[in-house]
């Protein structure tokens, strides 16, 4: 039997170290890959060969941070946004990850390669209290689908909030403590213990000393 022609297991494309053949997708073959980042990924034998792809993006993106850096606007808040975005989704070695990229959280292609585009479309934040939120937490970061909001805001939309019903009104735990001015450790600690969820968010933190003889110590 004839040998195959590329095989290249253990050679080096770009960033690619070449490791082992993945299952063809259709007539074509495919290669499982590291780049020297760590990211690990099934690519195109075609592409590698032809040098179509390099690298899983970390390169590109640390090209692009370091051509942007000179543009006046590094040390501006939406500039930040925008390169923490894209550190999320498209660095392994981000303690985020595994949330964002690593879960296929991507950046919409036009904001990926152009920080003016991101700031076309976002605008600049209203205030310091704004920051880059997504309206849908598993969608990506793309035009439709983000927006400058506050930390309450973004609390409201997080995937771990759970709504709290008292008289027939419904909020999150951090919309209860802010309405009622008390900390959120102390609303869910409360809780805990068997409070209702009206006295939970009702009653002060301490009482008056004649209120509180015999009082259970809520601090």
């Amino acid at each position: 039997m004839a040998p195959r022609k590329h095989e290249p297991s253990g050679q080096r494309f770009g960033r690619w170290t070449a490791i082992s053949e993945a299952p063809k997708r259709g007539k074509s073959r495919v290669w499982n890959c590291i780049c020297d980042c760590g990211t690990q990924k099934e690519v195109w034998l075609e592409a590698l060969v032809s040098g179509k792809s390099t690298s899983c993006d970390c390169f590109r993106l640390e090209r692009l941070r370091e051509t942007l850096t000179t543009h006046g606007m590094s040390d501006a808040p939406e500039f930040q946004a925008w390169a923490q975005m894209l550190d999320r989704c498209g660095n392994p070695a981000n303690r985020s990850f595994d949330h964002y990229g690593g879960r296929g959280i991507s950046v919409y292609p036009a904001w990926k390669s152009s920080f003016s585009e991101f700031l076309k479309d976002m605008g600049l934040r209203p205030s310091s209290k704004h920051s880059l939120e997504r309206n849908d937490n598993d969608g990506n970061y793309e035009p439709g689908n983000c927006r400058w909001a506050t930390r309450l805001e973004q609390a409201r939309n997080t995937s771990r909030t759970v709504k709290i019903e008292c008289d027939g009104v419904f909020r999150t735990l951090a919309e209860w403590s802010y309405f009622s001015g008390l900390p959120e450790t102390a609303i869910r600690s409360r809780l805990r213990r068997g409070w209702s969820v009206w006295r939970a968010v009702s009653h002060p933190l301490k009482l008056a000393p004649i209120e509180n003889a015999g009082a259970e110590n809520e601090r």
